[in-house]
């Protein structure tokens, strides 16, 4: 609603007023139009002066420019015939920021600006515009309400600043609008005229302090402290003392939003709103109503309930306290909402009241238990309080000393009234909220003013350890009188959550004077309470000073008035999660007495979670399902009408959003996985849902209304009349059904006949995206190796009297499937309902009917005899391969793999202990490492829990060494090439490139992957532990939330595969026909066999028994699987004989080795025998001397044939 609404007329928003304002238009003068001697004198530059006025709007500056740039301005015949372009001075800068964002301004240009035109006649140009708001305003205080009647009385409204800065303040009903300073804030106590200021709204750009006050005679009665927008609520319980009987008590009603509905609760049956009955009443914003009840009926513990936040002001005037006092006065005071109520109450005394003070301490949540210290008397009193009751306790003026202590187990509201006196003592009826400790506030500031003959008092609750450092103008507060009171050991005790653990606390009190006073503390983390009261033979009255409103997010005004709407800022609870989950389960106790209980349960459940779009850890799934399940369990509609039924499901999609989200099937995980017990789950609270949903068609259909539903993110909800066709129900009539008609819901179609054998009127219907894998999960059974879920959840139900299940025609259901791996066929697709009996998915009465393809995804069909709530799953179990195939291909891979890693090691041990340093053979070795540590990782992959977070460390280790195993792969291929097809340079190894690419680009890969789908790991694991394949939530791979991650392998895999091919073909040709020399050309045997050994020996260095990895996916043959297994799991085997026991340089270094050793051993025996064989010396000598001469042998080119194919000299150890 645009402030244009407001009682009063604004002007235009941005009147653009584009003035010129041109010095001596018309008559030119000396003083206005001068000619410049051309010298810097101060004669020929006197300072000239305009004012600009946008009367009751704000400047906003264009240009100021002192120059001429025409003639016709400030023309006269002494300058007709001189040069008159000239640029000028730009002195906008000058005056902007003395002009800006004023009502008036003077501009005057200073002597010092010189003659920027010499010889010509110069003037003042100014642009500016007029708007209604200064530019770039931010409004970070708003505050709307109502006084309630009182008539012979004067309401008056009192702001204060409480901030040093300049603040924008705008009352629109008093038109008051501008900036205000202080000390000249004292225009900012204004009188209300009751007929423009019905409802009262105060914006201000900062930190203000807003009361309201009523008078009789020009003396102070009551009052309050007026809350902000940000700090009001949706949920006020009333407490206001009733008056004698020919008045009311009185609440007064504002809403601050459009379209607020607003519920009352009312204890009394006489209960009027605006003089019309009480009951349901929709606000627009700056609407009010006043809720009345006919004396001697109360108002207090009538429940005031709304959608949106309101303001709630109560009061009564004629008010006697007690009901038998001697003279009456008015009450009034400004309520808080039951979210920010709280535990610990500090109630000051009231100094010379005659007849003392009554407290009232209201409870919201049944059996609240209260105690009390030091309230009317020194006992420790303790009491219970049931929802909406409350209790009295009257205190006497000599317990003037004492601060009474109140604690409770659940927030409660505390009131404190003035009993009535009689004419010739102190003491007026008045009312005062008393805060909880929580709300204590800072620095603030006091204005005083009412009649000298009135005594004013302050009074100070403070920490002890703050009392030394808060001051009120400068003096300590300590030096008042008052005392300091600790807790006792009994109420620290009760103290035991949500609250500083704070022991001491003092009291001080203070008589004031009219004025303004500074309250500071230079401890900004101490906090304390300020409230102001007044009191004389006749009136008085009592206010809070200050209460510690929680930072507002901030307003910008750019352009003028913005809506009131927009000015409205959500109430926020201090309360922790603790207090607040205690507070909604206290809610639940006793049940539901009438439908505004169930209602305001689900609302607080709401405010609860917020604007949260899901849950965000175990804790919070377990109390939120669990609340929300008894909530259901409740029986929330039993006392409901047609329109609360609507009405909950609308309030009840916004918390089914956040249940069924996503991530809740991620916490249940967890839950699982560390064994942690919930006390409701997501099967408990689908079991009342379908109770709800039952309930609420009924209501909704016998009410008139043929089809309702609400669509939420994560969940849906539909309810139809099976009696007529609407745009959501299509009904088709059927000839054989006796005029029934069959019902096409969302996704679901009943038949006729259906709807005839129950004699149903209703049907609804329950959709949640995820709901179906959360009650999947719900029992810790859900095993992702056996069956997946991959449709959302369906409930849907038929309301009748009849109890029938197995009807004799099926219900068809239409679901699009989610699985991202698994497409659905007719061998795994299983259509299920949930059993709640079981515990578990059943498929009993339902079966397969169709499944289609379209562009939108897979649409499986199901064909069901019985409504209840039903899912597609997928069976995953891997049952095309027979179960005793499985079991020999998992012996096979461990058998395999063991060898294979022995294997390995065992040649990169022979290697090394042969010092064999070739190229080729440091390639051999390398991939031998490569395959070793693989297959370790992979025996180890079995190893960890899937999914978890060590699951996918091993997946990504196992990715890493696939990679290298891959790259030495290539390595290998490349090698092989060069040497055979390439003029090779023996003096310039490529081992040191090698290595970088063997083992440095597969980490490259690792870290490429890692950023790109490092967000979607979580989500990868939990089928793959790292790689993955998966569609959009378009159902497309190219969808950006799609995982390709599984292309980083394959990619590559495949690259290596069909480069390695193209060697191995290339080189087995060159073999076989170099086969034996050039006399066996023709002998085409010999090359076929020379072939097919090199390729045997090739493969398992290649790579290429990766190819049946290929043939071995999805629904392959058990004999390419077979293939795989056996080829892969022994590759380190087949590495070992082929390329180590077989290699001919490997067999050349055990001859050079064991040649050496016979020769060290010949020499040892020459030793021991050299005294009596001295004769043979010679030729013993001479053999060690052919043996100590053996040279490096010649190897073959291949390394890879246990004879030569042609003769190549490799280099020896020092390169030669």
């Amino acid at each position: 609603m645009l402030f244009g609404r407001l009682t009063f007329k604004m002007r235009a928003v941005a009147s653009l007023l584009l003035l010129s304002i041109l010095i001596g238009l018309g008559a030119c003068d000396e003083d206005n139009c001068e000619t410049s001697s051309g010298s810097n004198s101060e004669e020929g530059e006197r300072t000239k002066n305009i004012t600009l006025n946008c009367g009751r709007d704000f400047i906003n500056l264009g240009t100021v420019v002192y120059c001429r740039t025409d003639t016709a301005a400030c023309s006269d015949a002494a300058m007709a015939d001189s040069a008159w372009e000239c640029g000028g001075a730009n002195v906008t800068d000058l005056v902007r920021e003395r002009c800006d964002d004023e009502t008036t301004c003077m501009v005057e240009l200073p002597n010092s600006l010189g003659d920027p035109c010499p010889a010509i006649y110069n003037y003042t140009n100014v642009t500016y515009s007029c708007k209604a708001f200064p530019q770039n305003l931010t409004f970070v205080r708003n505050y709307t309400f109502r006084f309630i009647d009182l008539n012979g009385f004067t309401t008056s409204l009192r702001i204060t600043l409480n901030s040093k800065e300049k603040t924008f303040i705008w009352v629109p009903c008093l038109e008051i609008k501008g900036w205000f300073q202080e000390p000249d804030d004292d225009n900012l106590s204004v009188e209300l005229d009751k007929t423009n200021c019905s409802t009262i709204t105060v914006f201000s750009s900062a930190n203000i302090i807003v009361h309201g006050i009523v008078e009789s005679g020009g003396a102070i009665t009551g009052g309050f402290l007026a809350l902000p927008n940000d700090y009001l609520g949706k949920e006020y319980l009333i407490d206001v003392y009733t008056p004698e009987i020919g008045t009311s008590p009185q609440a007064a009603i504002t809403a601050i939003n459009d379209n607020t509905n607003v519920t009352i609760d009312c204890v009394s049956s006489n209960c009027t709103i605006d003089g019309n009955v009480s009951g349901n009443i929709i606000l627009n914003t700056n609407d009010s109503v006043l809720l009345q009840t006919e004396s001697p009926t109360t108002l207090t513990g009538t429940l005031v309930r709304a959608d949106k936040p309101i303001s709630v002001v109560v009061g009564s005037i004629k008010v006697r306290i007690p009901m038998t006092g001697e003279e009456h006065g008015v009450i009034i005071e400004q309520l808080i909402p039951v979210s920010k109520w709280g535990r610990v109450h500090f109630v000051p005394p009231f100094q010379s009241a005659t007849n003392g003070w009554v407290i009232r301490v209201s409870a919201f949540y049944q059996n609240t238990n209260v105690t009390l210290s030091q309230c009317g008397n020194d006992t420790l009193q303790h009491e219970m309080l049931s929802r909406q009751k409350y209790i009295d306790i009257e205190v006497a003026e000599n317990m003037n000393n004492y601060v009474c202590m109140i604690i409770s187990d659940m927030p409660v509201q505390v009131m404190q009234y003035m009993e009535s006196s009689s004419r010739d003592q102190y003491g007026d009826p008045s009312m005062i909220l008393i805060p909880p400790t929580q709300d204590f506030h800072g620095n603030t500031t006091l204005r005083v003013e009412n009649g000298n003959d009135i005594l004013q008092y302050v009074d100070f609750i403070t920490t002890e350890s703050g009392k030394d450092s808060l001051k009120l103008n400068g003096n300590a507060v300590s030096n008042l009188t008052g005392y300091c009171f600790n807790l006792t050991e009994d109420l620290q005790e009760i103290v035991d959550y949500g609250h500083s653990p704070v022991q001491g606390y003092c009291y001080f009190y203070k008589k004031l004077t009219n004025g303004v006073y500074y309250v500071t503390q230079s401890d900004q983390s101490e906090k304390f309470l300020v409230r102001l009261y007044a009191q004389t033979f006749a009136v008085g009255g009592a206010m809070l000073a200050d209460l510690s409103f929680q930072e507002p997010e901030m307003l910008n005004i750019t352009a003028g008035p913005t809506t009131a709407t927009d000015t409205t800022l959500a109430a926020t609870t201090e309360m922790s999660d603790a207090e607040k989950q205690r507070s909604l389960s206290a809610r639940l106790q006793g049940g539901f007495q009438n439908y505004g209980e169930a209602e305001a349960a689900m609302s607080a459940f709401t405010d609860y979670l917020g604007d949260r779009e899901e849950l965000g850890s175990v804790d919070d799934l377990d109390f939120a399902f669990d609340y929300f399940t008894r909530v259901l369990k409740h029986k929330p509609l039993e006392h409901a009408t047609g329109d609360n039924a609507q009405s909950f499901l609308n309030l009840s999609s916004g918390p089914m959003s956040v249940l069924y989200a996503d991530k809740t099937n991620q916490l249940l995980a967890k839950a699982c996985e560390y064994g942690t017990g919930l006390k409701s789950t997501p099967e408990h609270a689908q079991k009342e849902l379908e109770v709800l949903m039952n309930d609420a068609a009924a209501l909704i259909i016998n009410g008139g209304t043929s089809s309702f539903g609400v669509t939420t993110k994560n969940a849906a909800v539909a309810v139809s009349s099976t009696r007529s066709a609407t745009s959501s129900a299509v009904a088709t009539e059927s000839s054989v059904c006796g005029g029934a008609l069959d019902l096409n819901l969302e996704g679901v179609h009943i038949p006729c006949e259906v709807i005839k054998e129950l004699d149903s009127r209703a049907s609804y219907l329950i959709n949640l995206p995820h709901g179906a894998e959360a009650v999947s999960r719900s029992s810790c059974k859900y095993d992702e190796n056996e069956t997946i879920v991959s449709s959302p959840l369906l409930g849907v139900g038929l309301i009748s009297e009849r109890s029938k299940q197995n009807f004799s025609s099926n219900i068809t259901l239409t679901f699009l499937t989610t699985a991202d791996k698994t497409e659905p066929t007719y061998n795994n697709t299983l259509c299920s309902y949930w059993d709640n009996d079981a515990r578990n998915w059943s498929t009993s009465g339902c079966y397969l009917g169709d499944i289609n393809v379209t562009d939108n995804g897979t649409m499986v069909t199901c064909l069901c005899d019985h409504l209840t709530s039903f899912a597609v799953l997928l069976d995953v179990s891997g049952t095309d391969i027979p179960p005793q195939d499985e079991f020999a291909m998992g012996i096979i891979s461990w058998v395999g793999c063991s060898l294979s890693i022995v294997a390995c090691f065992l040649t990169i041990f022979g290697y090394t202990f042969l010092r064999l340093h070739s190229d080729l053979i440091l390639i051999h070795g390398n991939l031998a490492l490569s395959v070793g540590l693989a297959e370790i990782v992979f025996l180890c992959l079995n190893l960890v829990k899937h999914p978890s977070i060590p699951c996918t460390v091993v997946g990504a280790l196992l990715y890493y060494q696939l990679l290298v195993m891959f790259a030495w792969m290539a390595i290998e291929g490349i090698h092989l090439y060069l040497l055979t097809f390439v003029v090779w340079n023996a003096e310039r190894r490529k081992f040191k490139y090698y290595m970088a690419c063997g083992w440095g680009i597969p980490a490259v890969f690792l870290i490429v992957l890692l950023s790109v789908y490092h967000d979607d790991l979580e989500r990868g694991i939990a089928t793959s532990c790292f790689l993955g394949l998966e569609s959009g939530s378009n159902g497309n791979y190219s969808d950006p939330d799609g995982n390709l991650s599984l292309l980083f392998f394959m990619i590559p895999v495949a690259i290596v595969i069909v480069f390695n091919l193209f060697v191995m073909i290339r080189v087995v040709l060159q073999i076989a026909k170099m086969a034996d020399g050039p006399t066996l050309q023709s002998d085409v045997k010999s090359r076929v066999r020379h072939g097919a050994k090199a390729i045997l020996i090739l493969l398992p260095i290649m790579g290429l028994t990766w190819a049946f990895a290929f043939l071995a996916i999805e629904r392959a043959s058990v004999a390419f699987q077979y293939i795989f297994v056996l080829l892969n799991s022994f590759q380190g085997v087949f590495i070992f004989l082929v390329h180590f026991v077989r290699n001919s340089e490997v067999r050349h270094a055990l001859k050079r080795k064991r040649e050496r050793w016979l020769v060290s051993q010949s020499r040892q025996g020459d030793y021991r025998v050299k005294n009596t064989k001295k004769t043979s010396s010679s030729a013993v000598d001479k053999t060690s001397s052919s043996m100590a001469k053996t040279p490096e042998q010649t190897m073959t080119l291949m390394n890879m044939n246990t004879e030569p194919v042609f003769p190549v000299c490799i280099p020896d150890e020092n390169d030669n």
